[in-house]
């Protein structure tokens, strides 16, 4: 027993150096690594149901269109576009804004992309919606834009603007307005902005 004391008496330096090396190392990693992640800039999409954003979120992280759902939860991914640092994107389901999570999120972007459907932009859920981004700098993803059914983006703004109107806490209609399509995959207009913009 005496020797085994001993024995550590005698290398009670050496390990002292090394457990304190670990400790010093895993923390300098696990600063670097939340570094990184703040680095990551996020994409987060936003709007009433049914206005693709889960379809955009598809298009987005495997190049090609899933019919979907209504989602129930987030969607969250890393994408690479080609031009681009490395990008998170969040597709956040119109009744999941208003939690504490996604308004912590949504409140840490600079930009958020609101999607509106350009066949429906008709309901009045959309203004509501959009007033609940007050403050926010907005860029407003008008999908669906290859249906034939579907409204030009100068119709939309001023359907917008009447609705807006109707509220008492109204706002300025969003001066950043790109026309997509998920479905059939015309997302350049998107694309570019992300280029010059992130």
């Amino acid at each position: 027993m005496n020797a085994i004391i001993e024995k550590f008496l005698e290398y009670w330096p050496f390990l002292l150096i090394l457990v304190t090396t670990i400790v010093i190392g895993g923390l300098i990693i696990k600063l670097w690594v939340t570094f990184l992640r703040k680095k990551v800039k996020s994409i987060v999409l936003v709007g009433p149901s049914s206005s693709g954003k889960t379809a955009l979120f598809f298009r987005l992280t495997t190049g090609g269109f899933i019919e979907t759902v209504c989602s129930v939860q987030e969607n969250s991914a890393s994408i690479n576009i080609q031009g681009l640092k490395k990008l998170q994107i969040v597709d956040i389901p119109s009744h999941l804004v208003n939690t504490t999570k996604n308004r912590d999120l949504i409140n840490q972007q600079s930009t958020i992309f609101f999607l509106i459907d350009s066949i429906t932009v008709e309901d009045k859920k959309t203004a509501e919606l959009l007033l609940t981004f007050a403050g926010k700098r907005l860029v407003m993803v008008v999908n669906k834009t290859d249906q034939l059914t579907s409204n030009s983006v100068d119709q939309i703004k001023q359907t917008l603007k009447k609705q807006l109107n109707g509220f008492k806490d109204s706002q300025e209609i969003p001066s950043i307005w790109l026309s997509i399509s998920a479905k059939s995959g015309d997302i350049d207009s998107l694309i570019n902005f992300l280029k010059k913009n992130f």
